[in-house]
């Protein structure tokens, strides 16, 4: 064995035989990416049962101690409906969580205040959060009163192995478009996590206005943290996006369940938005010519613009939100041979579809009645799944 392999896989180059985890035809080196990771996540006393599984000893009543918000921070837990996506930015083309003290994953102040200030009323806002004021004709930075300190796992039930490891899989150039080859990657997203996120104020603040200052944090919420959010990623179960809500649809129906890589079954919400963007992308392109079609439908949905002379990210004008209300899994079996094949299966007794519109670019009134007619063309086309 060379002396590379002693190196965890967190810390090797994404190279070919090194520590290339994003690719999804081979999720041996993701699995054991997450493994080596949660080994040491938090650190386990010399004293910890040695029969439990160390990425499990967090959640044992072991003396290992989740990080805490010092003195005079104010605190709330929310949990995640699905899934977050927070990208770190250091491994090149892997996509993984921001990972802080004793190795757990946590989502910055820098975005808790940038997500703030955005739901924040404008007459608020250089008082809360500070901003630029004129003085003697030079501009200054002026803070405001609130400190925002991120949120941190309030628990270790974010360790699941089993459910780290998630896929991401564009389909739609091949399914929409033209007979072209789509490849799978790997990133690693917190499932069902319970966050505790904490702010402080450099002056007393009463308890109303607290109450206030939290109220303005619920609608960042609402509105989804993280990646993705259009797609169902970064959204909390506790929070609703009454205010953003374009149309909601009531939703049963049974079929085979998406997998893992690991082949844990998991009904995956982004599957609305897949449909609801190729059937826009299908309906555009039956009234104009194929670069305008793709054009609209990133500004509706999002995506990435690729001519000379419109570069860059594009944040979509929708996206989605799914709350399961009752929903079973099972398994299908066939036997084409001797050996039978199991497919993962899920039985959606009650759920809702909600529309959500993440920005004002376009009216209300028209937006809603594209959508609604959207639905209703997807319904008639087969459904969703």
């Amino acid at each position: 064995m060379s002396d590379s392999d002693r190196v965890p896989l967190m810390f090797r180059s994404q190279l070919e035989g090194r520590g290339k985890i994003q690719y999804a035809g081979d999720a041996g080196p993701a699995s054991e990416w997450v493994e080596q990771w949660l080994e040491c996540c938090p650190p386990v006393p010399e004293s910890a049962d040695e029969s439990v599984p160390l990425y499990k000893r967090g959640r044992t009543k072991s003396p290992v101690k989740m990080p805490e918000f010092g003195q005079g921070v104010e605190t709330k837990q929310y949990t995640i409906s699905w899934r977050l996506v927070t990208n770190s930015g250091q491994d090149e083309g892997v996509i993984r969580p921001i990972i802080g003290a004793k190795g757990l994953p946590f989502y910055p102040g820098s975005s808790m205040k940038g997500a703030f200030w955005r739901s924040c009323p404008p007459e608020k806002r250089e008082g809360y959060c500070g901003g630029q004021v004129v003085e003697n004709g030079q501009r200054n930075a002026k803070p405001g009163i609130l400190r925002f300190h991120g949120g941190f796992p309030a628990d270790m039930s974010w360790g699941e192995k089993e459910r780290l490891v998630d896929v991401v899989h564009s389909q739609q150039k091949r399914q929409v478009m033209e007979n072209a080859v789509t490849s799978a990657n790997v990133q690693i997203s917190l499932y069902q996590c319970k966050l505790q996120f904490g702010i402080s104020s450099n002056k007393q603040l009463g308890k109303q206005e607290w109450e206030e200052i939290w109220q303005i944090w619920e609608k960042a919420l609402g509105h989804g943290i993280g990646s993705r959010v259009s797609a169902g990623y970064g959204r909390m179960a506790e929070v609703e996006s009454a205010d953003r809500i374009l149309l909601s649809v009531n939703l049963s129906g049974c079929g085979l369940t998406s997998q893992l890589l690991n082949r844990t079954p998991e009904f995956r919400p982004n599957m609305f938005k897949a449909a609801l963007r190729g059937h826009t992308l299908r309906l555009l392109a039956g009234v104009t010519d194929a670069n305008t079609a793709q054009l609209l439908t990133k500004k509706l949905w999002g995506g990435i613009v690729e001519t000379r002379d419109d570069t860059g990210a594009i944040i979509g004008q929708l996206g989605i939100n799914f709350t399961a209300e009752e929903l079973d899994f099972g398994e299908h079996r066939y036997y084409p041979a001797r050996n039978p094949v199991v497919m993962p299966t899920y039985d959606l007794q009650a759920g809702r579809l909600d529309i959500v519109n993440l920005n004002n670019r376009y009216p209300q009134k028209e937006l809603k009645k594209f959508v609604t007619y959207l639905i209703k063309f997807s319904l008639l086309l087969g459904g969703f799944g």
